[in-house]
């Protein structure tokens, strides 16, 4: 989504080449990466056996079953995210307390990834390095498209980007 953004692509190419410091922050390249990840997940569920007897809205949930937390559904839940359905590149720039369970690409509770924070500095900087020195296109905008893999979602047919 961040290459059919051109607001968004320029104010990112222009924070990785202004950056100042020895490990800038990126805050809004942090933003947009964290926004495609509630767009787009890379795994789509996680599965989690319920500990005690519980109830989970509506529903009853005994001890021992399995859950499925449905990332992509919640990450697009309207009654938690704004314009649910739409790519905000400065949508977490500010999170809400209302996204703490709500949000969750790396898992939830005490499950969470242990590599989440080395993973998104990753992200983080290996965008602003290509932003910063060449920058990206997207080759073919109308073949974009998701597909499962198990339970990865992975871009059809492979990237369809370029250093441009």
């Amino acid at each position: 989504d961040l290459l059919r953004d051109e607001a968004a692509l320029g104010r990112a190419t222009e924070e990785a080449r202004s950056a100042d410091g020895d490990v800038p922050e990126y805050p809004f390249i942090r933003s947009l990466i964290q926004e495609s990840m509630r767009l787009s997940p890379v795994v789509v569920h996680l599965t989690r056996h319920a500990v005690a007897n519980t109830r989970v809205g509506p529903h009853h949930v005994n001890e021992g079953e399995r859950v499925l937390p449905c990332m992509y559904l919640a990450h697009r839940n309207p009654a938690v995210f704004e314009d649910a359905h739409r790519f905000v590149a400065e949508r977490f720039m500010h999170p809400l307390p209302a996204w703490k369970n709500a949000y969750f690409p790396f898992g939830l509770g005490q499950r969470l990834c242990a590599g989440m924070p080395l993973a998104l500095r990753q992200m983080v900087v290996i965008l602003a390095r290509l932003l910063e020195t060449t920058g990206l296109r997207l080759v073919a905008p109308d073949r974009v498209k998701a597909v499962r893999k198990m339970v990865l979602m992975v871009p059809a047919g492979g990237p369809l980007i370029e250093l441009a």
